[in-house]
């Protein structure tokens, strides 16, 4: 009543305007989108975190993701008491897993099996992983012998499949890369194995020791892989390398003998002279 009594006035003073509209704006509610969607399924969001981790480098990410989606409430309950007993256990588990790789090749196999049984990594499966490994690669030690004595064995190679076998998954990614690039200096260089040398010893692990070729067969098929992509570069620089040091090596003795040549000729007019 009110409102129509104040446009009655309005009028009463100002005959010619019209009669007042009140516009009152529409108001909508807000909607907040992060409100009205979905909670994301859990499983989803699982895979999609798993899927951007890298199993080669961040194995111990996915093993300790999977523990808490397949236990959630007993990783929740938890306390921090136990979380930091739990590091320092993991922590001490580890060291003795890099004291245990450092030694392994000296130690004999009773000692071997001894340290390994000693080593408790069941509360830590990113650990246990490693510790298996080890384990395997300790069963195959007659078998390494048997690869070191083998005709086209080369102590390059060996050495660097016995460091590989036992390193732990982020190192071994590293090395990988880096044998692969020194297992190629025998393209530049005749102090160094052809790769074509690596390839060949590949093929017979592969072949005659398939259990060594399971323990590191990721730079073995490497190895075997880069076969036909480098194989005509590798004669082509293995040429070259030969007539290069061949013309080194001859301009070498035509210097010498011609040192020897002249040297003689001047220490025979230096007699001559003296007489």
């Amino acid at each position: 009543m009110s409102v129509v009594f104040h446009e009655r006035e309005l009028l009463k003073q100002n005959p010619t305007a019209g009669p007042c509209l009140l516009v009152t704006p529409r108001t909508h509610p807000v909607r907040n989108s992060k409100l009205n969607q979905p909670d994301a399924d859990p499983q989803i969001e699982y895979a999609r975190q798993m899927l951007l981790l890298n199993p080669l480098e961040e194995a111990e990410q996915i093993l300790d993701r999977r523990l808490r989606y397949k236990q959630p409430k007993t990783s929740k309950q938890q306390s921090s008491e136990e979380h930091h007993a739990d590091l320092a256990q993991k922590e001490l588990v580890s060291e003795q897993l890099d004291k245990l790789r450092a030694a392994f090749w000296s130690l004999d196999d009773r000692k071997l099996k001894q340290r390994l049984t000693a080593i408790d990594t069941k509360p830590f499966p990113h650990l246990s992983i490693i510790h298996s490994k080890l384990k395997s690669v300790a069963e195959c030690r007659d078998q390494f012998q048997q690869l070191k004595a083998h005709p086209r064995c080369f102590p390059e190679f060996y050495d660097k499949f016995c460091k590989l076998v036992i390193a732990p998954p982020a190192k071994a990614v590293a090395l990988r890369m880096k044998y692969l690039e020194e297992s190629r200096r025998g393209l530049m260089s005749p102090r160094f194995p052809k790769p074509k040398k690596y390839r060949q010893l590949a093929h017979v692990i592969k072949k005659e020791f398939p259990q060594l070729y399971e323990l590191e067969k990721v730079w073995i098929n490497q190895l075997l892989a880069k076969r036909n992509r480098i194989s005509t570069l590798d004669n082509f620089y293995w040429a070259m390398n030969k007539v290069v040091y061949g013309i080194t090596y001859l301009i070498v003795m035509l210097t010498l003998g011609f040192i020897i040549v002249y040297g003689l000729d001047f220490l025979t007019k230096l007699l001559s002279y003296l007489d």
